[in-house]
């Protein structure tokens, strides 16, 4: 159990490495942290085929399927693979009935290293923490390694595969504090943005195929931040972003805001700046910060451009921040002044330094 929970970031890599079988408290709480962030009841307890177990195999059978193909052949010598080494003696036998369940193949096997990804996912393809400076200009993470780990467990759990889409709500929680719970706040959902946007939701026609989207996440009204699994939390990131984009509304939600900022702006660091905006400052404030830092720009370089400030993020705006972020000079101009209206829409936060060092982590050098 320690060993299958490692893999999903929820108990301490170094302690499953020492194969200790006594319960501890690590494993009491990273069960209970489990349960918690993928909806189950939180008890601390796995019961053999309960629900517990269930998703601990869901989670971890792509691994399971490698280690599985690679058992069937025949070889003379302990089999290695990509991550992580596997003994399991069982696996060899043609005899479906000695074949071990997921989470007993992953009791059976090495712990990940420190740096392995969510199960699934390669050491090398899960994304580096981001860090932050603040004024000491000492950088440091927000988000633990266990969240982190856990966070891109629930993106791929939601079949979220463009590796742009899964940086820019990666790039959100990790500016969020991760699963930091900070009063009603988290992952930088609050309990007030979640009542007043399921309330727009109800007053916009253009956003009638959100309900059934929360619905469908088990997102449901009343439902506070604390109450939220990982999985509701990123598919919550998702709907967010993708009813605040002009084209998404217009297309029911068929086409996702990360793909229409990538098609209409292109330029990576300025759609996830952008994303960034729209999430913190809420959907409208968001643009209208967007649409004031484009025409500051426009302006600085005398050109006779500008875009309407209606709090609108649409076809006018997009194509405005495609056209800016063609040119490096111009995007870096862009994204200077769009963090700069940031910092100064917030100047009386109390955690303006921490807001700031936010800000800095997107500007480009």
């Amino acid at each position: 159990m320690k060993n299958a929970l490692a893999w999903t970031g929820h108990y301490p890599v170094e302690k499953a490495h020492l194969g200790n079988p006594t319960t501890d408290e690590d494993l009491n709480w990273g069960l209970r942290g489990f349960q918690r962030d993928f909806g189950l009841k939180t008890d601390g307890f796995s019961r053999p085929g309960g629900e517990t177990e269930v998703r601990l195999n869901d989670l971890i059978s792509p691994l399971i399927q490698k280690v599985s193909a690679n058992a069937a052949e025949p070889r003379s010598a302990a089999p290695t693979f990509d991550a992580p080494e596997a003994k399991v003696a069982a696996a060899n036998s043609p005899d479906p009935s000695n074949t071990p369940s997921p989470v007993q193949l992953a009791q059976a096997q090495t712990a990940p290293s420190g740096n392995a990804g969510a199960p699934g996912t390669s050491p090398s393809t899960l994304p580096r923490i981001p860090t932050y400076k603040g004024p000491s200009g000492t950088p440091s993470t927000r988000v633990t390694q266990s969240d982190w780990i856990g966070f891109h467990s629930a993106i791929d759990a939601q079949g979220i595969t463009d590796p742009l889409e899964r940086e820019i709500y990666g790039s959100i929680y990790s500016a969020e504090g991760g699963g930091k719970r900070d009063g009603t706040t988290v992952a930088g959902i609050t309990a007030d943005t979640l009542i007043k946007f399921q309330e727009r939701v109800k007053l916009d026609p253009k956003l009638k195929w959100v309900g059934p989207r929360l619905q469908a996440a088990g997102i449901k009204p009343g439902m506070t931040p604390d109450q939220l699994s990982s999985e509701q939390q990123v598919a919550y990131y998702k709907i967010y972003i993708d009813s605040a984009v002009g084209p998404s509304k217009a297309s029911d939600g068929k086409i996702s805001g990360a793909e229409v900022f990538k098609t209409t702006i292109g330029d990576k660091s300025t759609v996830i700046a952008v994303a960034d905006t729209v999430f913190r400052e809420g959907g409208p404030n968001g643009t209208k910060l967007i649409q004031e830092a484009i025409n500051k720009t426009y302006a600085e370089q005398g050109r006779q451009k500008s875009v309407v400030e209606d709090s609108i993020l649409g076809s006018e705006s997009l194509k405005a921040m495609g056209d800016l972020a063609k040119d490096p000079a111009t995007r870096k101009q862009f994204i200077d002044n769009l963090m700069d209206g940031r910092s100064a829409f917030r100047a009386t936060d109390p955690n303006i330094n921490g807001e700031n060092a936010r800000l800095d982590s997107y500007r480009l050098p």
